[in-house]
């Protein structure tokens, strides 16, 4: 329900005009010149009736100024003398803003003219609609990551029954090549369900095949964080540690006696085993192999 009051100070104002009206979608706001918004920041309107939620999409810079030409003459052709003017033009900054969510959701209507606050915590598990699932004894939340915008941090969470429950599909993750950036998302991923999966949803197990370099060779040992990763794991509540629970299956080398993997100090061999495939294990799966 909209709020009645707010502590926090106000970032902007909604304005509406005919030319750039508020609708039920989209909305634009002004702020001061220092203002930390900027694009991607969520933020929350609130009045007495409704409380909308959006993100800024963009944002525009207005002086009194009806054209370019105005300025020219003004500093007489040369931009050095500018400065020499004791009087500074005013600057109005103007944000548009896509709705995110409307409490009350019915009926929809245009974003009302009000106050602009930054989101919080709490606002940003409103605006992505992450309340469904991070509240209650069932909750089904995984931290994913942190939201950071307008010099807040908040953790993001995803439903649990989407990614590994009757509703999963599967999950994209695209990046730049040969950065590692891919990998250390899924790594991340993995250590977020393994430490929050809910226990009422059962046990999960993660099957990883390393095809290239050995990202994948060493998940049970430790690495280097730095103070700022360990900060976001400790607002995600979650343990910076390697994964606890790990067996590495390798192939034999040509000679058939030595395991084809980076894995060969002693420390690390003790949960590494072979990866054979024969007649044998041919023969204990070909029914499944031939109902297909």
């Amino acid at each position: 329900m909209p709020r009645e009051q707010d502590e926090v100070i106000p970032v902007g104002r909604v304005v509406a005009t005919e030319l750039k009206p508020s609708t039920p979608h989209q909305f634009y706001f002004w702020t001061a010149r220092q203002s930390p918004v900027g694009i991607g920041a969520i933020v929350r309107v609130a009045t007495v009736e409704r409380l909308v939620y959006g993100v800024v999409t963009d944002g525009y810079a207005y002086s009194d100024l009806m054209t370019p030409m105005d300025d020219v003459i003004g500093a007489d052709g040369d931009p050095a003398a500018v400065d020499a003017h004791p009087t500074e033009r005013a600057e109005i900054r103007l944000y548009a803003a896509a709705v995110l969510r409307q409490e009350p959701a019915e009926p929809l209507q245009p974003v009302p003219i009000g106050d602009v606050f930054l989101a919080t915590d709490i606002d940003v598990i409103a605006a992505l609609r992450m309340d469904a699932y991070t509240e209650g004894e069932r909750a089904t939340k995984l931290p994913i990551g942190v939201y950071h915008a307008a010099g807040l941090r908040a953790p993001v969470f995803l439903d649990a029954d989407f990614l590994l429950g009757p509703e999963a599909a599967h999950l994209n993750i695209s990046g730049v090549s040969g950065l590692a950036t891919k990998t250390s998302a899924v790594e991340f991923l993995l250590t977020s369900i393994f430490q929050t999966f809910p226990a009422h949803k059962g046990s999960v197990a993660a099957v990883c095949f390393n095809v290239k370099g050995p990202d994948l060779c060493f998940l049970d040992q430790p690495g280097e964080l730095s103070a700022e990763d360990l900060e976001l794991y400790a607002k995600l509540d979650l343990k910076a540690e390697c994964f606890q629970s790990v067996r590495y299956f390798a192939p034999y080398k040509a000679d058939g006696v030595n395991l084809n993997t980076l894995r060969t100090n002693r420390a690390l061999s003790g949960n590494t085993e072979p990866l054979v495939w024969g007649l044998r294990e041919v023969l204990d799966f070909a029914e499944v192999l031939l109902n297909r």
